[in-house]
Order: structure tokens, then C-alpha cells, then sequence
């Protein structure tokens, strides 16, 4: 179902109320353009894809947090050095395993929407996507918003965030 976010700033997003978008993320990757293209759907679990810093696209199945699930702690540990060397970011176990402690207890919320690019790849939602993959199989649907964007006329990136920004906004 293709959505009328068309030409609007991403901050549309946020006011609306079919699904939820981490503000961190929206924050880091999505604050400051314009959507130029989106759809709300539903998709198979196991046709997500992940692209990882090397340009790499994977299956969930290949990726650090699905291994996790799988107990390969050692590969989860390798996903976050290298999320901490390229972007900083804080990424540990011990806040992987309280979600993981609260999807099991809660369940997953469907509005708590994985966003992909066009061509199914992560956005935002890897551990969430790995979780039901692991919990639920491939053929488990789940809810996605895919967006293109683009900057704003006239915006200037941060050069702290562009490497982040180019790595989605291809």
C-alpha cells in the first residue's frame, strides 16, 4: 500500500499513529529530508536483508544478531566492535538481551515498525527482524515501512552523520 508521504518532510513520520519510529534513528539517519518515496507494508521476516559496513548485502541469517540468538555470542561481540569503530555506536549484550527478555514477556509490538529501503534492506530493526526470525521462522509476517529519501534543498550533512547517511541513502 503505497502511502501520500510524497515530497513531505520526514518529520510527517513521527505524527503518525499507525506505527512508532526510534528517535534515535530518526534522529541520526532521517531528521532534515524529504520522503521521495514510501510504502507500509507487510513482508516475509526471512526476505529481510542487512547491508553491512562493507557495502555487503546478507540474510538475517549471516548477520551478528541472528548468530546471537543461534549463541554464537562471539559474533554479536564482532557486530558491535565494529558498529563502535565505524559509528560509534554503543551497541552491548546486555541491552540486546533486555529486549530479547522483553519481547519475550511483552511480545512484539507490530507498530514498532522495521524500516527498509526499497530493496529490503534494514534500516532500522536488525535486532528486532533477527528476533523474529529466530522465534518465529521466515515465513512470519511483519509489518515495514520502506522510504527513499532525500536531502532537503539547500541542507548541509553533518560531516559526523554523512557516512552514516550514505551508507542508507544510496
Amino acid at each position: 500500500m503505497f502511502e501520500t508521504f510524497w515530497g513531505k518532510p520526514t518529520e510527517t513520520l513521527l505524527q503518525d499513529n499507525r506505527f512508532y519510529i526510534d528517535q534515535a534513528f530518526f534522529d541520526r539517519i532521517l531528521k532534515g529530508r524529504i520522503i521521495v518515496k514510501s510504502e507500509l507494508t507487510t513482508m516475509r521476516v526471512g526476505d529481510i536483508k542487512r547491508k553491512w559496513l562493507d557495502g555487503t548485502i546478507m540474510n538475517l541469517q549471516d548477520v551478528g544478531t541472528y548468530k546471537y540468538l543461534c549463541g554464537d555470542t562471539q559474533a554479536y561481540q564482532d557486530y558491535c566492535l565494529a558498529h563502535k569503530k565505524h559509528f560509534n555506536s554503543n551497541m552491548k549484550t546486555e541491552r540486546f538481551d533486555t529486549l530479547i527478555k522483553s519481547l519475550d514477556e511483552k511480545g512484539y509490538d507490530p507498530k514498532s515498525i522495521i524500516i527498509l529501503d526499497f530493496d529490503n534492506v534494514i534500516m532500522d530493526g536488525s535486532h528486532r527482524s533477527s528476533y523474529l526470525l529466530h522465534k518465529y521462522g521466515p515465513d512470519f509476517q511483519v509489518n515495514v515501512l520502506r522510504l527513499k529519501t532525500k536531502k532537503r534543498f539547500g541542507d548541509k550533512v553533518k560531516k559526523s552523520w554523512g557516512k552514516i547517511k550514505q551508507h542508507w541513502q544510496k
